[in-house]
């Protein structure tokens, strides 16, 4: 599959700004005088948006991977039986965006917009 200049930086542009949209939630915190939580996503926000600006195997990449697993971990802690459907479809997305194939970005921008959602449900 050949893409061109154009489609590549709509790519990482959707990336980029969903990994942005995490910093929604940690304001959302911030402003329930919490913490821990806003802190973890600020951190997961600004890692994901490095990583994704120029994602490259590196540094980077690993900061991103390991803030998101971190990230994760956390809030499944904090959740409820009520927020399971929706870590399901999380989960679903995220593993048909490592699948690969065509739809990856999709799926992975899919999965960066569940994990938003999944931030403001749990809201610690």
């Amino acid at each position: 599959m050949t893409l061109n200049i154009s489609t590549i930086v709509i790519m990482v542009l959707m990336l980029v700004v969903t990994s942005s949209l995490f910093m929604l939630p940690a304001i959302r915190g911030f402003k329930r005088k919490k913490r821990l939580m806003p802190i973890v996503n600020t951190c997961t926000s600004l890692a994901s948006m490095n990583y994704w600006r120029n994602p490259i195997k590196g540094v980077r990449q690993n900061v991103d991977y390991t803030l998101a697993k971190t990230n994760f971990i956390l809030h499944i802690l904090h959740s409820t039986p009520e927020h399971i459907p929706l870590a399901a479809i999380v989960l679903r997305c995220w593993q048909k965006s490592v699948e690969g194939g065509r739809n990856w970005v999709l799926w992975h921008t899919l999965f960066h917009t569940g994990v938003i959602s999944g931030m403001y449900a749990i809201s610690v």
